[in-house]
């Protein structure tokens, strides 16, 4: 590995409310023993659509679910009836708090307009970061959106990036916050954003360090990249995301800038071939730990009219690509994966490096499975009973393919399902030996 430029990337190879809480209260735990490997799990219920919301209204439509940091703290994003569409929400120690919804007024100026950008950034202090879009709208509505902090300690909100008041690294003002941001446990948050730029908004992945200070990582601004996207930072400071160089072929590539020795390198991209097969045409869903391992979804065909675009699970240690699993491989508890859909909150990736995912079967059904000491485990799928709440009938809860999943150190796993009464609850999967259970 060699020391770079952004110009040449190294390579690197409420009835339902109050038994929820109660149940909840029960499991939430800070972790002190030797990990555990999956081989079982205690299912315990967070909430269920229709319960009372904190703030007023209801939950409806579906838990979208993105982190579970290690002393069980779930953060969530989910529709309500009124006032507003929609909410960012935290389980803690039995207690649901509300953090943001629609119709707030948002610290910084604006208002909080229909909807959470899609991804909650945490850590194991407590804290959380989060992008809003906002109203009134200043520029681009596709873009318009504001970064904010959670503090554990005051239970605040406060604004980290105010589209066009915030003055941006190099110049000018941030037009607006991407999805995405990622907060590791110095405090420092990674996030897109876009720019100005001659030929318009241009995006870039920065830091936003506790003391305030922002950083660029990259910006597409400056005309090497032409994409910047899908931020991860791990607790060592280094700043993860999807990117692709204007001069090079079609297809993203997964860098990394290290936050010890300033360089940029490429985890993997269009091209490379994993150990067991399956050579990658473009990369999404980056995830890297402190120890310098590295998960993502990696593109293996590009759909056509009659076909669908194909992908998997890839994890790259010590520089040396390995398969996880992808489209024919046969799952634990049956079936086969036909497809595994690409989205942001769909890949947890933790310290010990274990994997979850989520696969949809050749069954018609789907599931959760995490990978851990090179095997793959089921945690939960189409069919499982969950003692004291009901049978899964769908791993899915609305109109949306696919599902979320959060996942800590200890193995724990956060997300929501549809049960076979119709109910859609949200859940936490505690592996057996862990002692939370």
């Amino acid at each position: 590995m060699t020391s770079t430029n952004h110009q040449q990337p190294a390579k690197r190879s409420a009835a339902h409310a109050a038994a929820s809480l109660a149940l909840f209260s029960a499991a939430a735990f800070i972790g002190t023993g030797a990990f555990a490997a999956p081989g079982g799990y205690e299912f315990t219920p967070i909430a269920y659509l229709g319960d009372p919301a904190p703030g007023g209204g209801e939950f409806i439509r579906d838990f979208e679910v993105t982190h579970l940091n290690n002393r069980g703290d779930l953060a969530f994003t989910v529709d309500l009836t009124t006032p507003g569409p929609e909410g960012v929400f935290l389980a803690r120690g039995g207690t649901l708090f509300e953090v943001a919804r629609a119709g707030m007024p948002a610290p910084g100026g604006g208002t909080f307009s229909d909807r959470e950008q899609g991804y909650i950034g945490g850590n194991d202090e407590g804290d959380l970061a989060f992008v809003f879009m906002l109203e009134p709208p200043k520029s681009a509505p596709f873009i318009h959106g504001g970064l904010y902090r959670y503090s554990h300690i005051t239970q605040t909100v406060t604004p980290v990036v105010v589209p066009d008041v915030t003055p941006a690294p190099g110049g000018g003002t941030f037009l607006g916050v991407g999805t995405s941001p990622s907060l590791n446990n110095q405090g420092t948050i990674e996030f897109r954003a876009f720019t100005a730029a001659a030929k318009g908004p241009a995006d870039g992945i920065f830091l936003a360090h506790k003391s305030g200070r922002l950083e660029t990582i990259v910006n597409s601004a400056d005309g090497v990249f032409n994409l910047a996207a899908t931020p991860w930072l791990n607790n060592k400071g280094d700043a993860a995301f999807i990117g692709h160089v204007a001069s090079a072929p079609p297809g993203n590539s997964f860098y990394v800038k290290k936050a010890a020795s300033r360089e940029l390198i490429t985890v993997a991209g269009p091209g490379d071939e994993a150990q067991e097969g399956g050579v990658i045409l473009s990369a999404f869903v980056p995830r890297i730990n402190s120890a310098g391992e590295a998960a993502f979804i990696g593109v293996l065909a590009f759909g056509t009219a009659t076909t669908p675009e194909l992908d998997g699970i890839f994890l790259d240690t010590g520089g040396v690509l390995h398969r996880v699993a992808g489209p024919g491989d046969a799952m634990p508890g049956g079936a086969h994966v036909t497809r595994l859909v690409r989205n942001t909150a769909q890949v947890g990736f933790n310290e010990r490096g274990d994997l979850t995912f989520y696969g949809e079967l050749d069954t018609s059904e789907s599931g959760f499975y995490i990978y851990s000491k090179s095997s793959i485990s089921l945690i939960a799928r189409t069919g499982t009973v969950v003692p004291g709440v009901g049978t899964i009938f769908s791993m899915e809860m609305s109109d949306q393919p696919g599902n979320s999943v959060a996942l800590n150190d200890y193995g724990q796993v956060g997300f929501g399902c549809t049960l076979a009464d119709g109910r859609v609850v949200l859940l936490i999967a505690t592996p057996h030996g862990t002692g939370a259970e």
